[in-house]
């Protein structure tokens, strides 16, 4: 009899599902819009047929595999003038998405363009212009031979969103293979936000908070999960970096030239007038004045170059980046918050993945200097306090010396934008990184939120998804 109902069953999935009963081939097409680029990803995957204890499900299983990755020479959407550029920056990797997925495979194929914090931004600024790229997007995609039937395929997706996204990329493959539920927590940043998602070992529920905008439902891999996700914007390296500089431009009084603590001697950075004024981190749009690195719009010229000189002030530097993160009260108790008055449940407990700018500040930083520094916060910071002594021209020698292959304009950036990082670990309450792996692939693939995105996407959950969305 229960061989019979099994039977009933797949037939009635081979209807309603006739392309995923087959375990053929499948492919997704998946744009990374990122604050500095566009990226893309193609992937091929299979589902198969899996019968729990109540009903058949389609499951993944271990089958997804990055065919492709393309970037686009752009600087980010936010960098197009107008959407007439769309076709010209995005013509190159499309074609070559066609020499890797079947002719007959494309309208099947799923094609969705994702936007991250750049974008956020852009819709602080400019609403209307972020809405007619999206636009132009859809109708391009619309026309393309890939599967595109929904104007969510073109989105901007929330920073819990994409922490969230990302904890399901780090766990969802043990999930599938173990009975142990006990998962990693992510820790992520990109250039204009910093994530951080896990499941907690304990909450609070007697503290006057509305855990709602905190705590969320996630399904993966047949198992429910409460996860805390937070994304702070303007907290990537990137917006760290112009929010640095234009606190320094604004203790020198908006001269035309400033020393720079943060960056090596012998290293001169530029940026102009126009740039800090457009950038919602500085201008005052999303941080009033009491903020050192908000500028007085009217003493900041829009057509002048304003020249930051380094001089390896390493101690200095510290006290800068310090000032740069604000510290509201935390109105839930000690140690109840990570930084500007948001709740954090304790990470104690807890085991995490480092990617993003996280994990590339330790790797590029024990390739400089030629040692392992993974899971070693003192030795990360001993490391830090050297490369911030360091002149640009001893920064380059090493670099050659032991052949890190750091590029020029990250080496000038090394030391902020580890001196960051450590200060941000201090604020999430992490003492020791015995329990923090940097990591760029887990078992076997390069994970992250595009990655999580197709999971669930792929597993028809989007529901657990919904109230984070815009």
């Amino acid at each position: 009899m229960k061989e019979l109902i099994l039977i009933l069953v797949l037939s009635i999935l081979s209807f309603v599902y006739p392309n995923y009963i087959k375990n053929e081939e499948k492919y997704a097409i998946i744009f990374d819009a990122g604050s500095k680029g566009t990226r893309m990803y193609v992937y091929q995957y299979e589902l198969f047929p899996v019968k729990d204890s109540s009903k058949m499900r389609m499951q993944l299983e271990d089958s997804i595999e990055q065919k492709l990755y393309c970037e686009l020479e752009d600087d980010g959407l936010g960098s197009y003038v107008d959407a007439s550029q769309i076709s010209g920056f995005f013509s190159d990797c499309m074609h070559q998405a066609d020499q890797i997925i079947p002719a007959d495979k494309r309208p099947q194929t799923k094609i969705s363009v994702l936007a991250t914090a750049g974008m956020r931004l852009l819709e602080v600024k400019n609403k209307t212009r972020a809405e007619n790229l999206f636009d132009g997007l859809r109708a391009y995609l619309n026309q393309s031979k890939y599967y595109f039937n929904d104007p969510s395929q073109v989105r901007t997706i929330s920073g819990k969103e994409e922490g969230i996204l990302s904890f399901i990329s780090a766990n969802y493959f043990k999930s599938l293979c173990s009975f142990n539920q006990n998962t990693k927590g992510i820790l992520d940043m990109g250039g204009s936000s910093v994530q951080i998602a896990f499941v907690p070992s304990s909450v609070d529920f007697n503290l006057n908070i509305d855990l709602s905008q905190y705590l969320f439902d996630v399904k993966m891999a047949n198992y429910n999960y409460k996860v805390y996700s937070y994304s702070f914007l303007c907290f990537g390296t990137n917006q760290i970096l112009f929010m640095y500089n234009a606190k320094t431009i604004r203790d020198d009084n908006y001269g035309k030239s400033s020393s720079a603590s943060c960056y090596p001697e012998d290293y001169d950075f530029e940026m102009t007038g126009e740039e800090i004024l457009d950038n919602p981190c500085t201008n005052g749009l999303l941080f009033d004045s009491s903020h050192d690195f908000t500028v007085d719009k009217k003493k900041i010229d829009h057509d002048v170059t304003y020249t930051l000189k380094g001089d390896s002030k390493k101690n200095k530097c510290r006290e800068e980046v310090n000032l740069l993160i604000p510290q509201k009260p935390c109105r839930y108790g000690d140690k109840k918050c990570s930084f500007n008055g948001v709740y954090l449940p304790p990470v104690s407990k807890s085991e995490f993945f480092a990617l993003g700018n996280f994990y590339e500040a330790i790797d590029l930083t024990s390739k400089l200097l030629d040692v392992d520094l993974n899971n070693d916060i003192k030795a990360f910071d001993e490391a830090t306090y050297e490369i911030c002594s360091m002149s640009y021209s001893k920064l380059k020698d090493l670099n050659e010396a032991n052949g890190a292959g750091i590029g020029k304009k990250r080496l000038a950036k090394l030391c902020i934008e580890n001196v960051y990082i450590i200060r941000l670990w201090e604020l999430y309450g992490f003492d020791s990184l015995k329990d923090v792996d940097a990591v760029e692939y887990v078992y076997g693939k390069k994970f992250g939120w595009i990655l999580g995105y197709l999971i669930n996407d792929i597993e028809n959950s989007n529901h657990n998804l919904e109230s984070l969305k815009y």
